[in-house]
């Protein structure tokens, strides 16, 4: 038998206004997961020519940037995502404190239970997606349906965004008999008929995933990297914090990358890498870091991160990858100091463009030195 994770219903079922619906992770159920075939909508990315793979110096091959980006196929697939997301895939805001306080412990559940079984973090972002639909369309009212209801919103996400999914049996046992494999079976049509069908929204990473390959060919593999890393762990406050429904995932996902790059020091990422990653996402992606509600989601995302455990997780990343500090607190420090003003940005902080002038003159509170650029230079 091993550790797994559980519900925890173990509260007054009299008081019903109660905030007890903490998940327990103690048990001694066997947690198993089932590997799938992928389906003819999930296949595995292609195997790319040789080419496209050079030796790394351990003898593993990754996949690097082109050297030139097929910028049609991006806008492309950002057209039809975007029109997506703010048609078929618009989500409802969350209007009770309670049901959102609930929202967020089954979704750090969700995290909880894809780390134990080493599956796809992303897929939590499809999960949660599929638990506001069954709260939105009132498929879940008390708390054992919103506990039922999250247990099958995360294996609908495994079928379609993952290659493994955890045994039907085994997911009841989370339940601790508050439903069953039959229960669960129902709620899944339930969710997939008010979602007519249509599985696959596109989330904050699905979009990050297209702004990466805009990120300029000269930019090296370990920054790639870095800002891969970075940018997941920030994505992940937008999954678990209600108040990111109201912004679009592209959005999202353009202000989780400006406030990547913020954080990367200059030496990794210099200036005009950064201005020509702006230029891109501008031209294709039709999105300008300067626009009301980008400016709106960063500084959200910004103040969530400040209050966050994650901002450790980030800067520890960002210290082991650079060595630009002895330790992530010598970062903390900086990075508090540059978040309260204390730097040469302290006078961009309520500029329109403060976003883009920041990024775009390597304002970086890990960088060494400021650039000599002005914000006039960002006018042509």
């Amino acid at each position: 038998s091993t550790t797994t994770p559980h519900f925890n219903t173990d509260y007054n079922s009299n008081n019903t206004n109660s905030t007890n619906i903490t998940m327990c992770t103690s048990g001694t159920a066997e947690f198993t997961i089932e590997r799938l075939e992928p389906s003819e909508n999930c296949q595995p990315t292609p195997e790319p020519s040789e080419s496209q793979v050079p030796e790394r110096n351990n003898g593993n091959k990754m996949i690097l940037p082109l050297s030139s980006v097929d910028m049609e196929d991006v806008q492309l697939t950002l057209d039809r995502m975007r029109e997506k997301e703010s048609t078929i895939y618009k989500r409802d805001e969350v209007s009770d404190e309670l049901v959102a306080l609930w929202r967020r412990m089954l979704i750090e559940w969700m995290f909880y239970v894809v780390d134990y079984c080493k599956l796809q973090r992303q897929s939590v972002a499809a999960a949660a997606f599929f638990l506001d639909v069954a709260m939105a369309k009132g498929l879940c009212i008390s708390r054992e349906e919103h506990q039922l209801a999250a247990a099958t919103a995360l294996q609908l996400a495994l079928k379609t965004f993952d290659i493994a999914v955890i045994k039907l049996e085994k997911l009841v046992n989370l339940g601790r008999g508050q439903f069953t494999e039959d229960d669960v079976a129902k709620m899944e049509m339930k969710i997939i008929r008010e979602m007519s069908w249509m599985l696959h929204p596109p989330s904050t990473y699905c979009f990050l995933r297209q702004y990466e390959r805009l990120i300029p060919a000269a930019v090296s593999e370990s920054a790639r990297e870095m800002i891969d890393e970075v940018t997941k762990l920030v994505a992940e406050l937008t999954v678990l914090e209600d108040q990111y429904i109201r912004f679009d995932p592209s959005v999202l996902g353009f202000a989780t990358m400006l406030l990547g790059l913020e954080m990367i020091p200059e030496n990794v990422i210099p200036v005009y890498l950064r201005q020509c990653f702006l230029v891109r996402m501008s031209a294709v992606a039709n999105l300008d870091s300067s626009s009301p509600v980008v400016l709106e989601a960063f500084d959200c995302l910004r103040e969530s991160l400040d209050n966050s455990n994650k901002l450790h997780d980030v800067l520890d990343t960002i210290v082991s990858k650079t060595g630009a500090f002895d330790s992530a607190e010598d970062a903390l420090d900086k990075y508090s100091k540059h978040s309260r003003g204390d730097s040469v940005l302290a006078g961009l902080h309520h500029s329109p463009r403060d976003v883009k002038v920041r990024i775009g003159r390597g304002g970086s509170f890990l960088s060494a030195s400021s650039s000599s650029l002005s914000p006039a230079d960002f006018e042509t």
